[in-house]
């Protein structure tokens, strides 16, 4: 991935943003994706096992999760389980793993085949969470 920090403009202080975790054990990709999406206008956030990205869920009740398949720790099947039993609100999830059948995944909207390309990744999560939506809050 080639890194480029385009002018990130501060988006903790704006209210409506709408917010992405992204759970990934790569530490390139967590940033890279991180960093786009920011310039994108979302509020990313990220998490490096399943585990952590159950933590991530409580906190910051994202809008969208992008999940990694094959982590260690905890990896993307058992976080699928564990948030599936949450009493939160949900988030649909965009699976970030080469050759997943995400049709019988639970809450999972999308698959993303590694290795992708960020304009590839930026159309799915545009079409799940569009910057014009209004955010909803659920309960």
């Amino acid at each position: 991935f080639a890194f480029c920090m385009r002018g990130r403009r501060s988006i903790m202080a704006e209210t409506n943003i709408l917010s992405i975790l992204i759970i990934d054990d790569e530490e390139s990709i967590r940033k890279y994706v991180q960093d786009t999406l920011a310039d994108e206008g979302y509020k990313a956030v990220v998490a490096n096992d399943g585990a952590s990205g159950l933590n991530m869920v409580q906190i910051y009740r994202p809008d969208l999760i992008l999940l990694d398949m094959y982590m260690p720790a905890m990896d993307g099947w058992a976080f699928l389980a564990a948030y599936a039993q949450m009493q939160i609100p949900h988030a649909p999830i965009i699976v970030m793993s080469s050759e997943i059948d995400v049709k019988r995944m639970p809450g999972v909207v999308a698959g993303i085949g590694k290795p992708f390309t960020i304009d590839r990744l930026l159309v799915a999560v545009k079409k799940v969470l569009p910057l014009s939506s209004e955010k909803t809050s659920g309960v």
